[in-house]
């Protein structure tokens, strides 16, 4: 029961570093060119989508059963990974 607080845990505190830095990218956004503000705009709105899925696998995790709870873990781990890969591929566009 611990392995699953320490790790849901973990996962919140993720969630709340990315959407800080989607927030920061969104800030950067206003200051960019008229033609790089779609682009960027595109981007972040894919981000807060795949956001969204880590939110509600997280969700799903702290509502499951203790026997549940690995199952859905494996579907979450799929989220964090994505939305891990996206963010910085991101970061790394907006640089």
């Amino acid at each position: 029961m611990e392995e699953r607080k320490t790790y849901i845990d973990k996962l919140a505190a993720q969630l709340n570093e990315w959407d800080a830095k989607i927030n920061e990218m969104e800030a950067q956004t206003e200051k960019a060119e008229a033609d790089m503000k779609l682009k960027y705009q595109q981007q972040i709105d894919k981000l807060k989508a795949q956001k969204k899925e880590a939110d509600d696998k997280l969700k799903e995790l702290k509502e499951a059963s203790d026997t549940a709870w690995q199952e859905i873990k494996s579907g979450a781990e799929q989220s964090w990974s994505d939305l891990k890969l996206s963010i910085e591929r991101a970061l790394a566009e907006f640089k």
